[in-house]
């Protein structure tokens, strides 16, 4: 629902801009507006649709961008992403759970910091051995306080929302698929997490 309220709002900031564009005759003008609108929206849309198997997951991933948009923050997508099928270990809700909650946590992040804001680079494959969720934002980094205890239920270092609901989701669930999360430092500043989830044929320290 929020997703729809963020793209209704760019609609019709997109439409009061055409208008006024046309209200002041600059037609060449509106027309190079809608053609650079429309191809970059679309370029969006084709990458998410033809590089993930889920409908769910690009809905949510579409949903993302658009949010994150609206804030001043863009998505930017590996153009070696691939995902052709999910783990058996997880449901399509619970990966999709992984990969939000990461994302989210990188929104607030660099939000922490004063625009404008540096992009947040998204990296989804499905390789030989394993899974591969990546998530790399230039944000505030994570504080040295709860760095120990990142994933515990109620840790957090927001004064506010889900009090260290999300981030311990996602640690149930990638430990439900026997796979592991590295949160390391990003150059020059921020966070990176990675996810790695095995194929069922190979565990990790097998």
């Amino acid at each position: 629902a929020n997703s729809l309220r963020i793209l209704r709002h760019e609609q019709l900031n997109w439409t009061a801009t055409l208008a006024g564009l046309l209200h002041l005759k600059h037609y060449d003008e509106a027309i190079r507006y809608i053609e650079a609108q429309s191809e970059s929206a679309q370029v969006v849309l084709d990458f998410i649709s033809h590089r993930f198997c889920s409908p769910a997951l690009c809905g949510l991933l579409l949903g993302k961008y658009a949010t994150a948009k609206e804030k001043g923050i863009e998505l930017f997508f590996d153009p070696r992403c691939q995902l052709t099928r999910l783990p058996s270990l997880l449901s399509e809700t619970e990966f999709m759970s992984i990969t939000g909650n990461v994302l989210d946590n990188a929104v607030e992040a660099t939000l922490g910091r004063e625009a404008p804001y540096y992009p947040i680079e998204i990296y989804i494959h499905d390789g030989e051995k394993e899974w591969v969720i990546e998530i790399a934002d230039q944000g505030t980094g994570i504080d040295p306080a709860i760095a120990d205890s990142l994933f515990e239920l109620g840790v957090t270092s927001k004064p506010e929302g889900d009090h260290g609901l999300g981030l311990h989701l996602v640690s149930s669930y990638v430990n439900q698929a026997h796979g592991v999360i590295e949160v390391s430092a990003n150059h020059p500043c921020g966070s990176l997490f990675s996810i790695f989830i095995p194929k069922e044929s190979y565990t990790y320290g097998g």
